[in-house]
């Protein structure tokens, strides 16, 4: 038996959701090559190792464009 957890796999519906954006800007990512996707037949995926990576990298450019200010 693996010690190795299971890789989780979600929807690009269940990414907007988890990232609070729409699919389209999900779908925009993905071409932009920030967001790698998984194909499995005609169904697309995504892993949560992957959407934690880009939601980092939208966070630091956001802090970048802002000047690295964050007023709360």
């Amino acid at each position: 038996m693996s010690s190795k957890s299971p890789t989780i796999l979600l929807t690009r519906r269940q990414v907007a959701e988890a990232m609070n954006l729409s699919e389209r800007y999900v779908f925009t990512l993905t071409k932009r090559g920030v967001l790698p996707q998984i194909r499995l037949g005609r169904s697309v995926r995504y892993r949560v190792k992957d959407v934690e990576k880009a939601t980092s990298l939208l966070i630091a450019e956001q802090q970048d464009s802002q000047g690295g200010h964050n007023e709360y």
